[in-house]
């Protein structure tokens, strides 16, 4: 895929050509081996470049709040996103997103209605961002590209169901499946270790003594 500068809507700061480059390589990559038939489709890809920005999200930046609608699907080309929800008056951590992970707050993009979730760069984020209507556009006029929407659809709900496995595990039977995950393996030492003990369902000190405990055997 081939994007130069100029034909960015606005020049990100910080970002040379070859930056540019690099990152839609990555995503060209990436739908490629979801659906590899989309190889093929150079005026879709071409679609997509003209259709899509380059968006980047400091530290700790909101990037969906509570109650704002998501208007853009992101496609973490680097960095980390925390999800968050509030339950029984608590924000607690639904998941995490990395490089190469497609990030929305789901029912707020796929419906277009306020979130009920809020979505936080916990390092610095770069992304590539396409806007809900634009990808409508795509699914109508390029049928194939349903294929990548399905193949994506299908990889996330099997995480989530993946999740749902848990409930008998323990504690530090659940911190060791993220760490034996290909998924989440590749960096859930990156992650804050409040935001993790979130994920996990337990405090900050059961983690502690189940990271040492386990550091300590391998």
């Amino acid at each position: 895929m081939h994007k130069t500068i100029q034909s960015l809507k606005e020049k990100p700061p910080l970002f040379s050509e070859e930056n540019i480059q690099q990152m839609y390589t990555a995503l060209y990559k990436m739908m490629i081996q979801y659906y590899p038939p989309i190889a093929n489709e150079r005026e879709l890809l071409e679609v997509i470049l003209a259709s899509t920005n380059i968006e980047f999200f400091k530290k700790r930046q909101v990037m969906i709040d509570y109650n704002q609608v998501c208007r853009n699907c992101y496609f973490a080309v680097k960095g980390l996103v925390r999800s968050i929800h509030i339950q029984d008056g608590i924000e607690k951590t639904q998941w995490f997103m990395a490089e190469q992970d497609i990030i929305i707050a789901v029912y707020s993009f796929f419906n277009q209605t306020p979130a009920e979730e809020r979505l936080v760069a916990l390092e610095d984020t770069i992304c590539i961002s396409l806007n809900f209507d634009k990808l409508e556009e795509i699914y109508l006029k390029f049928p194939v590209f349903n294929g990548v929407g399905r193949k994506l659809t299908e990889y996330y709900y099997q995480l989530a169901f993946d999740r749902t496995t848990w409930v008998t595990l323990s504690a530090k039977e659940r911190y060791e499946r993220l760490l034996d995950s290909p998924v989440y393996g590749r960096f859930i030492n990156r992650v804050p270790l409040a935001a993790l003990a979130s994920y996990l369902g337990i405090d900050k000190a059961t983690l502690s003594r189940i990271r040492t405990d386990i550091n300590k055997k391998r």
